[in-house]
């Protein structure tokens, strides 16, 4: 399902990425990727999360997928030319990943599950 215009106000706040911030703090004591991931986040947005991912989880590759071609758009603005160099924006659906089993090392959403039917 794609966000209406409400929405993305709410997910595109700076009050969103306080958050973030405080759920990568927490995923960062609780996990440990394995050098080199690669890893994938799920409704990445306008790409604030890549970014926190990228600065603390340090992967080799990050998928960043969204069901909206706009948020991905505006990820690939917001992101910086460095960190572009290690994502892959996609427009896909969350419940048709195009992955196999065992080639992610992770996989992160920030407040996605509640759009997805299963």
């Amino acid at each position: 399902m794609k966000i209406n215009w409400a929405e993305r106000l709410v997910v595109n706040n700076p009050v969103r990425v306080l958050i973030q911030r405080g759920i990568i703090r927490w995923l960062k004591s609780a996990i440990t990727l394995p050098p080199g991931a690669r890893v994938l986040e799920v409704g990445c947005g306008r790409g604030a999360g890549a970014c926190l991912l990228l600065e603390h989880f340090q992967p080799a590759l990050l998928h960043a997928l969204d069901l909206d071609p706009k948020m991905i758009r505006q990820a690939g603005a917001y992101l910086r030319p460095e960190q572009k160099a290690r994502v892959s924006l996609l427009v896909g659906d969350a419940c048709r990943l195009p992955y196999g089993d065992g080639v992610l090392d992770a996989v992160f959403g920030f407040g996605v599950l509640h759009h997805l039917p299963d």
